[in-house]
């Protein structure tokens, strides 16, 4: 009987490493993204105040 096993070839070291860096950044903006939105308001309101001050 033949053992039907096929081999893969390895994945390059720099592709893992630029795959893993994509998914890090892709993180990140996503999360400065949602702190932005949220900050927005805040800063929009905070610069109000000043006109008004003024």
């Amino acid at each position: 009987m033949e053992e039907n096993t096929s081999t893969f070839p390895q994945r390059p070291t720099f592709l893992t490493v630029l795959c893993i860096l994509t998914f890090i950044g892709s993180g990140y903006g996503i999360f400065q993204g949602i702190t932005g939105y949220a900050t927005a308001e805040t800063a929009a309101a905070a610069s109000e105040l000043i006109e008004e001050s003024m």
